[in-house]
């Protein structure tokens, strides 16, 4: 045996010793080990990566209803699955169409001891151009068009809701119609996707469908943004007329809000022959409770 073999083998021995007992520890303490740095197994990871999930999914509906109601949101209406009633009073400034009436009474009545959700239901319009004759408004009331009916809200529950209407429009022509409407949504992360279908039938006027895909997002400081593209196909009509809507909503304090509204249309494509463009700003606020508001 060398010198240097007799010096280091002593060194050797204890560096194999120190080894071995060292991966005979980490073999029988594995499990306790893991537990003590508090290391999730996958199940558990993924059942906590759902909860906050879902938290921030119920987090951003609320918002997106909050909106909704404080600015009298069109689907508040065409959803409607249980009572309510919407009646709104006021003046409109278009720039083309100047200053005009415009009024609108909407009710849904839910019917008691029932399995399934139906509804009656009565809407009406009333519009003038003449705000200061009040004859001019006696005329308005004569001919609008009222529509009763009756809803069957087919789902109410979950990402998928769905009804259906049948009910008939008063004054001339008087024509009766049916109506479906199908909508599914999603969330994702701060996003909210709703791909909603609707068919019409009318009596008069034929078939009416129209497709729609809105993306909102929650922004800080109690904002919202919302992007809307749809098309809509009438049997009346030539081509196709596809839609493009940007809507930013601010909230202050619950009871104020503000809505800058940008749209642009295009009747009859392909052979579009003008494109309608549209810049509105509405300002709501809440008089009393949540059944009283005003609107600008």
């Amino acid at each position: 045996m060398s010198r240097r073999e007799s010096f280091f083998g002593p060194f050797h021995a204890l560096v194999r010793a120190l080894w071995g007992w060292t991966i005979l520890t980490l073999k029988t303490t594995s499990t306790g080990f893991g537990a003590e740095i508090g290391a999730p197994s996958g199940g558990a990871l993924f059942d906590r990566l759902d909860r906050m999930r879902d938290s921030a999914s119920e987090t951003l509906l609320r918002t997106v209803e909050r909106f909704d109601r404080l600015f009298g949101d069109e689907r508040l209406h065409e959803e409607a699955d249980r009572t309510r009633l919407s009646v709104q009073l006021g003046l409109r400034a278009d720039e083309r169409e100047g200053v005009r009436l415009e009024s609108r009474l909407r009710l849904h009545l839910e019917l008691p001891n029932l399995e399934r959700r139906w509804l009656v239901f009565v809407e009406d319009a009333i519009e003038s151009d003449e705000v200061t004759h009040p004859a001019a408004w006696r005329d308005a009331v004569t001919d609008s068009r009222p529509a009763a009916g009756l809803r069957l809200a087919v789902s109410r529950y979950g990402r998928l809701s769905a009804n259906a209407d049948a009910g008939a429009r008063f004054g001339s022509p008087f024509q009766l119609f049916l109506r479906g409407r199908l909508t599914l949504r999603k969330e994702w992360e701060e996003w909210e996707r709703r791909l909603t279908q609707t068919a019409i039938w009318y009596t008069n006027y034929g078939l009416v469908f129209s497709s729609s895909a809105q993306w909102t997002m929650s922004l800080p400081g109690d904002r919202l943004l919302r992007s809307t593209t749809a098309v809509e196909w009438r049997e009346t009509r030539n081509g196709v007329t596809p839609s493009q809507t940007l809507e930013f909503l601010q909230a202050v304090r619950e009871k104020r809000g503000h809505r800058i509204t940008l749209r642009a249309e295009w009747p009859e494509t392909p052979k579009c022959r003008a494109a309608v463009y549209t810049t509105e700003y509405t300002f709501r606020y809440r008089l009393r409770r949540d059944w009283l508001r005003l609107r600008a």
